[in-house]
């Protein structure tokens, strides 16, 4: 049995996510918005964007931050607004690791890579989850899979069934 309701948080990776056809039998919301980085999701939340209690909360943003310029410092403070804001609605929240990018200068892989360390060494003290998704995109040259992008940042079909496979399964563990 899954949870009752799940949602998903996120910028345009997550909005592109069809959960509604990859994960059938699933109640999963998604306010994935386009564009949007830590601060815009803060804002979204603030502005009366959750409505009601979920089980289980996914929040996968932080992409759009690196392009503003954002050091990872400012990144993690959001990133704790936003565990404080989501506490009163989800019984669990789960961040999730950034995923790779392939060729993208504005994005390096190291940084996300970086990141992606003190994301996970952050939600373990602060009574969130850490959800990675980042080892299982990345290729052998420290790059996302080639067959799960056209543009080095936004996923294609094959990277959103494997995401959907990977999520599903994880709900299957906690259980």
């Amino acid at each position: 049995m899954y949870p009752s309701k799940i949602l998903l948080l996120g910028d345009s990776i997550t909005e592109a996510f069809q959960t509604d056809q990859l994960l059938k039998g699933m109640n999963i919301t998604n306010l994935g918005v386009y564009g949007d980085s830590t601060v815009e999701l803060i804002e979204r939340i603030n502005a009366g964007l959750v409505k009601e209690e979920y089980d289980r909360i996914y929040v996968l943003i932080g992409t759009n931050d690196l392009v503003r310029n954002r050091t990872n410092e400012e990144i993690l403070k959001n990133f704790e607004t936003i565990r404080e804001s989501l506490s009163i609605y989800g019984r669990e929240v789960f961040f999730t690791s950034l995923l790779p990018t392939r060729d993208l200068d504005s994005r390096p892989n190291t940084r996300i890579t970086e990141f992606n360390h003190l994301l996970k060494e952050v939600t373990t003290k602060n009574c969130s989850h850490f959800f990675d998704l980042h080892s299982y995109f990345i290729d052998n040259d420290g790059q996302l899979k080639k067959e799960f992008t056209a543009d080095g940042l936004h996923l294609i079909a094959p990277a959103y069934r494997f995401w959907a496979d990977l999520l599903k399964k994880h709900i299957e563990n906690i259980l």
